[in-house]
């Protein structure tokens, strides 16, 4: 069972001690640009480029080919938008916040669930009537997201 991180009330909170939140408004703005979906306080979802790609039948990723996961229906999504790692493969841009510890304000798991589906789904309707998207599977990715690609840290 994960734990919360022990809490720094001097570096994580104001002066009541209450946390702050990770994405701050510029933070936001920024990723906003990028084509993140903010999520609550600290988490975020975008589209991959393996679901346009797929939706207009160019291929998918490595989870389409080892394991027959259809890209197009795949979610990609963090709970966290702070990472030490800056992984060169990583879908998050490496402005990010960096932490080795969570001391920030923490959200439910449920509005981040309902968020990160509701702002995935509706970046799958904006691709209505680009040029070189299948109809089909426009339709079926616009209905429900069967997988998600959930990056931990």
């Amino acid at each position: 069972n994960a734990r919360p991180a022990e809490v720094n009330e001097a570096d994580a909170g104001d002066e009541k001690g209450e946390r702050k939140e990770m994405v701050s408004a510029a933070l936001r703005a920024s990723l906003t640009k990028q084509g993140y979906k903010i999520v609550g306080s600290h988490s975020g979802v975008k589209l991959c480029r393996w679901t346009k790609a797929m939706l207009r039948g160019r291929g998918g990723c490595y989870k389409h080919t080892f394991y027959g996961i259809a890209s197009y229906q795949c979610m990609e999504a963090t709970p966290s938008l702070a990472c030490a790692n800056k992984c060169v493969f990583c879908w998050r841009h490496h402005d990010n916040p960096v932490g080795t510890s969570f001391r920030w304000k923490v959200d439910s798991p449920q509005l981040l669930l309902d968020g990160f589906e509701a702002n995935h789904l509706n970046m799958i309707k904006q691709l209505r009537g680009v040029p070189g998207v299948i109809p089909e599977r426009f339709e079926e990715a616009v209905r429900a997201v069967r997988n998600c690609a959930l990056s931990l840290v």
